[in-house]
Parts: structure tokens; C-alpha cells; sequence
């Protein structure tokens, strides 16, 4: 396939003048730019789960809340380290929109309720 000076080999689509690849999910992905939910990023993929006719205990990926506050405090540090060039000590002040808003749109958006709930539920760092 050519056009515009530049040539599209099998497997690719074009539009707007742009080669495109095929590729065949079964679950919305994002599209291939940085920062948005692509296939390449484990963390927003979908489960699929085979379970029998009649059913079967819903299962979760156990790993998913740590990983989910792990990157919005990742997010809300990076943010608030960009404005006063140092991290936050603690996490009350990146309980805030101006470091953690939720955007639907991307994958690398902060969760301020899962931040508020790690604020509310300390652990403790001793071991006895």
C-alpha cells in the first residue's frame, strides 16, 4: 500500500495519511501514546475469568490495591515534587487536586480516595 511518499507493509492500516498497526484485543486498551493505557502496561489489562456454568466465587488479583496506591502516591509525589522541588514527608499534603486528580482518560492518574484511605489507615512500621 503507498501514498504520500511513504509506504504501508502488510499488517498495517492507514489513516490520515499515518501507517497504523492492526492489532486485535478483546478488551479497550488505549491508544499508543505515552502516559495513556496501553497493551504494553499489565495494569490495565482486564481479567478473564473460566469459571463453570453455575458460577464461581469472583476472582481478584490480590496484588491490585497495593500496586493502585503505590501509583498514586508515585503520581501525587512526582506532582507536588515538580511545584516545591522536594517530596512530601507525609501524606496529608498530597491529599490535594493540585497533586492527585482522578482522570478516567489515562492510566497515570491519581486516585485521591485510595490516598485519603491510606492516610486514614496508618500501619505501623515496627515489628515485635
Amino acid at each position: 500500500m503507498t501514498g504520500s511518499g511513504r509506504t504501508c507493509i502488510w499488517g498495517k492500516l492507514r489513516t490520515q495519511g499515518r501507517c497504523l498497526s492492526q492489532e486485535f484485543v478483546w478488551q479497550p486498551v488505549g491508544i499508543a501514546n505515552p502516559g495513556v493505557g496501553y497493551m504494553h502496561r499489565p495494569s490495565s489489562w482486564g481479567m478473564l475469568q473460566f469459571a463453570p456454568s453455575h458460577g464461581a466465587p469472583l476472582c481478584r488479583n490480590i496484588e491490585f490495591p497495593g500496586r493502585h496506591l503505590a501509583m498514586s502516591l508515585h503520581i501525587a509525589q512526582r506532582n507536588y515534587a515538580a511545584v516545591h522541588k522536594t517530596f512530601a514527608r507525609t501524606l496529608a499534603p498530597l491529599i490535594s487536586e493540585a497533586y492527585c486528580s482522578l482522570q478516567l482518560a489515562t492510566s497515570d492518574t491519581c486516585d485521591m480516595a485510595a490516598l485519603e484511605y491510606a492516610e486514614s489507615h496508618p500501619v505501623s512500621t515496627e515489628y515485635t
